[in-house]
């Protein structure tokens, strides 16, 4: 982040129309969150999602999929720590270990950033609806009846669209009920709102030359390696995290 992209966002933070999006978004959730899990990544958008959450429900049951050690960014740990400190009391939380695009390519036998055979859609169809089911599982275990995700339109076309066809509030078949308290905030909002709240955040958000864009999860197949690739992200991973993209080159010769 330059000095003046700081300074840009802290003052967004001044803007009546940011501080609507904030109070409105803390009433939504007040309203229809209440025993909602919140799914974390320790990304900055599930991050915020988070807080705001503790804000408007004062105690809060927060569920994080962990990836394992060739997946995880090496920051998360301490980013998870410096935020559950900062909402000491107000979140119950849970881990669950889930499994990622390493694994994925383990089965498939090979590396693909685009599923091109009938096996390889069959892997990601089978690992979104095991990360969904291994994290609802522990919310409702934990009692919760529904999930808050940190989905933004800003994000994609796909997600956008997404929005646009099912709202910010709707329950799919199979799935829980679904709240995503992000819907319509940008990513200008979500920094701004990391700024003004003090928050911590992973270290591929200052290298990024863009971190409205940059991408807090080494997602090459699952999520969507072709465009991601095409916006830099591969480039931000090595420059962020250069052991654990080694790992990657050395192992699927990227």
């Amino acid at each position: 982040m330059t000095p003046m992209q700081r300074a840009s966002w802290t003052a967004r933070a001044g803007m009546t129309s940011y501080a609507h999006r904030v109070e409105t978004t803390i009433k939504r959730i007040a309203k229809f969150g209440r025993d909602y899990a919140v799914s974390v990544s320790w990304g900055k958008d599930s991050v915020a999602m988070l807080h705001l959450a503790a804000l408007a429900l004062g105690r809060v049951t927060a569920v994080h999929g962990r990836y394992s050690p060739n997946e995880e960014l090496p920051d998360i740990p301490a980013v998870r720590d410096a935020v559950l400190s900062k909402l000491s009391g107000a979140v119950d939380y849970v881990e669950v270990p889930v499994y990622g695009d390493w694994e994925i390519f383990e089965r498939a036998g090979k590396f693909f950033t685009t599923p091109e055979t009938s096996k390889d859609r069959a892997l990601i169809n089978e690992w979104k609806n095991d990360f969904v089911h291994a994290l609802e599982d522990v919310a409702r275990a934990a009692g919760c009846i529904g999930m808050m995700i940190g989905m933004a339109g800003h994000e994609s076309h796909a997600r956008r669209l997404n929005i646009a066809m099912r709202g910010d509030r709707y329950q799919a078949r199979n799935r829980m009920p679904t709240l995503l308290p992000l819907a319509r905030w940008s990513a200008d909002d979500v920094i701004t709102y990391h700024l003004q709240r003090g928050l911590p955040w992973l270290h591929i958000y200052d290298v990024a030359d863009d971190p409205r864009q940059a991408r807090s999860e080494f997602a090459f197949a699952a999520g969507g390696g072709d465009a991601i690739r095409r916006h830099g992200a591969w480039l931000e991973w090595r420059k962020a995290y250069p052991d654990l993209w080694h790992k990657w080159t050395t192992k699927w010769l990227i």
